[in-house]
């Protein structure tokens, strides 16, 4: 895990980044929630999926990834708020019900300082010493550190249910390992049975994207799957196709507002 922020080189950032360019960089704020159907998502990971990869976005990401089997996840993401709120939500499972959980996330929603948001208290404590630091020192500042992103009434009814909350207090019991990097400059060491990029492609150029299906191409195991979402832009609908037609060892499962692709040999 190479991950060690800090709040000074935040302020470097903000001083020399326009404020359009503050949307995505590395400490960019972190959506508090998913605006994606995850449930349908995990439908193309393999059934013995021993080791997945994905965006740590609002941290459900990596919650479904457990839920639906995976042995072993590993996070990344251009922001280091994305393993913040990703910590927070693990720490919320063992220190908090259901109900208390929602609210959390309904607070940090909105919240202009997160550390008083109500039963942040509890949940603070079990966090690692740094990010409790972090927090801090980052919040002293006046950096937002999570962003609404989707609205609240359409979060509940997709993500978690009472069973799931107490299944993962069994399968998720420490942080997961995170990548701090973009998806194109990532750097991988292992193989993966599923790798989830969410909607990167609507933030990548062509080109770019065409970069990060190289990298994830050469890291999948055979019976793998790479998912990409699509919602702005069809970068990864025009791509997926293009890859199953050129390399006979893949194979596209699905196109459109969820692209897969299987690697069969």
């Amino acid at each position: 895990m190479n991950f060690a922020p800090n709040a000074d080189e935040a302020l470097h950032f903000r001083k020399i980044c326009t404020l359009s360019d503050r949307r995505w960089v590395r400490y960019a704020p972190a959506y508090v929630i998913t605006n994606e159907p995850l449930r349908a998502e995990m439908a193309f990971m393999p059934k013995n999926c021993n080791n997945a990869l994905t965006v740590a976005a609002s941290g459900d990401h990596p919650f479904f990834c457990k839920l639906h089997g995976a042995r072993h996840v590993t996070t990344f993401d251009i922001t280091c708020n994305a393993k913040l709120m990703s910590d927070i939500k693990i720490a919320a499972l063992h220190e908090l019900n259901i109900g208390e959980y929602f609210d959390l996330l309904k607070s940090l929603h909105t919240a202009k300082n997160p550390l008083f948001v109500p039963n942040m208290n509890k949940i603070i404590p079990h966090l690692p010493a740094f990010v409790q630091k972090y927090m801090v020192d980052m919040t002293k500042h006046g950096f937002s550190l999570f962003s609404a992103g989707r609205g609240t009434e359409s979060y509940i009814p997709r993500s978690l249910q009472t069973s799931d909350f107490q299944e993962l207090k069994t399968l998720v019991n420490e942080p997961f390992d995170f990548i701090w990097s973009d998806a194109v400059d990532l750097q991988l060491t292992e193989h993966y049975d599923f790798i989830h990029l969410s909607n990167i492609s609507d933030y990548l150029s062509y080109e770019k994207m065409g970069q990060v299906l190289i990298n994830m191409i050469n890291h999948t195991n055979v019976g793998g799957t790479i998912f990409a979402e699509q919602q702005n832009h069809p970068n990864a609908e025009l791509l997926f196709p293009q890859v199953s037609e050129k390399l006979s060892n893949w194979k596209l499962l699905s196109r459109g507002r969820m692209n897969v692709l299987q690697r069969i040999r």
